[in-house]
């Protein structure tokens, strides 16, 4: 991709004077995957119920009927050859993407950016922002300054599609979907993303350059457990096998140009969630996380998962008995550490910003140094 030097040594895209046809063309694009969901059908499989922490129909032995598992699977392949080709024109370049909007999520992404530029990236950064959540013109300009282009999501809103008598919630298919509408709608081919609470402490280009990258396209991170799909799943995604690890979406890396059908797939299970997210999970930690690994799988697509396990940082407490006669250490975690490829990478970026006190105090004991802390918001 074009881009111009700022003389920060930031780089930004020449097409960020651009946006609104930019803008155009991806309320287009994505208007074409909402026909695809239309024409597959929408919410046309209910799960046998919901998984929760004391009722939960997968450990308790039901299986989904035959005809449904079967009624899921010609969905989702409806879907995808309905869906759009990828651009060959439409996405260049390599940059980083991350999600915005209101207080909750804009204090930590301006913390990300900047925690980003002292790692020394130089990467141009598309953020991305509900369309009732814009930023100003104020905090639009200070983003440009540190090589930032601001852009709005279309409407992830279904029309006309379930019935009219659906509620709002029902038809609302933002929340999770938002994820990867934007590295769909991003305007880089090759994609980091973020969450707006992650925050990189080394230089997250690196990862383009791992062995796992250039050969799948594709790098995911784990979670802390062990999977819980259903067995169902298996049988509707009709893949060989299936992941024993659950994922955490927080950071991932894509090349848009192979692994197309694979982030459009994903798209659609978020769209149906109903379905999916049960299949997916039990009740600890469901959401759009298990979604990229197994949208890939059963596309027949590969990616790289990171062999370094998910990690903890936090802070340690002395805690007491009631009679003061014994007392402990105890670690409480707060943020979840990633690492890169290698396993390890410099962390002496931690001494910057807010994560000083932590990384003093739980770093030195760690199997192998982050790249990632992962704050955990309340």
């Amino acid at each position: 991709m074009d881009v111009q030097m700022m003389q920060d040594g930031l780089l930004l895209p020449e097409w960020r004077g651009n946006t609104k046809n930019m803008d155009a063309q991806a309320a287009v694009l994505w208007g074409r995957v909402m026909t695809a969901v239309q024409l597959s059908g929408y919410n046309l499989v209910p799960p046998p119920g919901a998984r929760g922490a004391s009722k939960d129909w997968v450990r308790d032995g039901v299986r989904m009927q035959r005809e449904d598992i079967m009624r899921a699977q010609t969905q989702w392949r409806t879907f995808l050859r309905e869906s759009p080709a990828y651009p060959a024109e439409g996405f260049s370049g390599r940059g980083i993407v991350i999600l915005a909007g209101g207080l909750t999520y804009m204090v930590p992404a301006w913390v990300n950016i900047h925690m980003l530029r002292r790692t020394g990236c130089t990467l141009p950064v598309e953020m991305f922002f509900p369309i009732k959540e814009l930023p100003t013109a104020a905090l639009e300009a200070a983003l440009s300054e540190v090589g930032v282009v601001c852009r709005p999501l279309p409407d992830l809103q279904l029309q006309d599609f379930p019935p009219s008598n659906a509620t709002d919630t029902e038809t609302d298919l933002s929340g999770f979907t938002m994820k990867v509408a934007a590295l769909i709608l991003s305007r880089f081919q090759e994609v980091i993303f973020l969450d707006s609470d992650n925050v990189a402490i080394e230089d997250p280009e690196i990862l383009f350059n791992s062995v796992g990258y250039k050969q799948t396209g594709a790098l995911l991170w784990p979670d802390y457990w062990h999977s819980s799909a259903a067995p169902d799943l298996q049988l509707i995604l009709d893949v060989p096998s299936m992941a024993d690890n659950t994922f955490e979406s927080g950071q991932m890396v894509f090349d848009k140009k192979r692994v197309w059908q694979g982030l459009l797939l994903a798209a659609f299970f978020n769209m149906q969630s109903n379905l999916y997210y049960e299949l997916f999970s039990n009740f600890m930690g469901k959401g759009d996380k298990e979604s990229f690994a197994h949208a890939l799988r059963a596309a027949r697509l590969h990616y790289h998962l990171l062999e370094t396990p998910v990690g903890s940082l936090g802070i340690s407490k002395t805690s007491c008995s009631r009679d003061q006669r014994s007392c402990w250490q105890e670690f409480a975690g707060n943020t979840m550490t990633q690492h890169d490829t290698d396993g390890e990478s410099n962390i002496s970026a931690c001494s910057h910003f807010l994560i000083s006190a932590i990384a003093r105090q739980t770093c030195k004991c760690s199997m192998a140094s982050p790249i990632l802390l992962h704050w955990i918001l309340a």
